[in-house]
């Protein structure tokens, strides 16, 4: 019997001999029940779910089943799509991190970082991105410092955030799939990069007081993306002020991707590019003129022509 591979953006198939063989060589129970689970029907949502699986182990199974090549598609897509962790039981907790000492070294630190202890709600969120993203212990605890970090900067020097602040930027790091210390520092870091930038367009603006927006920072954000200078964005800036008389995002973006669908990429290539409209306008100014003369010249000549029967046919 062929071997069937497991799509998880389509239907399901049944178990072959070879895809069997393939499992008991792998020699991870966990591994085959994952793919058991898959070609019955069942979501990888769902088996994430389940309190004596946890998210860790689940993400390990589902990585031996693409190195083995009996799944495509993206494992992790569901992250995305999903606002809340599941609602876990006290008891499912309780359960799950029975005798888990790695859970329990992130409840303590999660209390120390926060300085309090946290609820029975707050523990849910935290169970949750333990088991159900699989975010690894160290990696929480460094997204915990940098929430922290980030909240204070953003809300005073004595603000704590509260769990679903947390939360949020858990999805982040579970979308990115922050699964080490180095790719967590490698984001912190880049994050930090991107706010600099942020501030210092900010300030070329003439903004503050305040944050900038969600939406102006998806502008930005787009802008650095595509590759724009802060000169670049500056001249955009200018010609905007001077046409709309404000700064009126939209229409700065327009001028952008003006430029980008011209493959402009420098002050330099905007001036050259806007020299060379302005010969061809005078240019094209010059041959209207010319053609208006022409046009003048020959209306000129037929009224003569005109004129000159009309006076032959008063001498006659």
């Amino acid at each position: 019997m062929a071997d069937k591979i497991v799509n998880l953006n389509s239907m399901f198939c049944p178990l072959s001999t070879e895809a069997a063989a393939r499992l008991l060589n792998a020699g991870n129970p966990l591994t085959s029940h994952l793919y058991i689970w898959l070609i019955n029907g069942r979501s990888y949502e769902d088996f994430l779910k389940l309190p004596v699986i946890g998210g860790i182990k689940a993400r390990e199974a589902m990585s031996q089943l693409k190195e083995l090549g009996l799944v495509e598609g993206k494992s992790n897509s569901f992250i995305g799509e999903i606002e809340d962790l599941p609602d876990y039981s006290a008891e499912e907790i309780a359960q799950g991190s029975k005798g888990d000492p790695i859970f329990m070294t992130v409840l303590d630190e999660a209390q120390n970082i926060l300085g309090r202890m946290l609820s029975r709600a707050d523990l849910k969120i935290l169970y949750g991105i333990y088991n159900y993203l699989g975010l690894p212990a160290e990696v929480i605890i460094e997204l915990l410092h940098y929430c922290l970090t980030e909240y204070r900067r953003r809300y005073g020097e004595n603000k704590v955030p509260s769990l679903r602040y947390i939360e949020k930027e858990a999805y982040i790091w579970a979308r990115n799939e922050l699964l080490t210390l180095e790719l967590a520092a490698n984001y912190i870091t880049a994050m930090a990069q991107k706010r600099e930038k942020h501030e210092i367009v900010k300030r070329s603006f003439g903004i503050y007081g305040r944050e900038l927006s969600s939406g102006e920072k998806r502008y930005l954000d787009g802008w650095f993306d595509d590759g724009f200078s802060l000169d670049m964005i500056m001249l955009a800036y200018d010609r905007t002020v001077t046409n709309t008389g404000k700064l009126q995002w939209s229409y700065l973006n327009g001028i952008l991707r003006n430029w980008k669908n011209e493959g402009l990429r420098s002050v330099d290539e905007v001036n050259a590019q806007d020299s060379k409209k302005k010969v061809s306008a005078k240019r094209a100014g010059s041959a209207k003129q010319e053609n208006s003369m022409d046009q003048m010249r020959e209306l000129q000549r037929t009224f003569e022509k005109v004129q000159g029967k009309g006076t032959k046919g008063e001498n006659k």
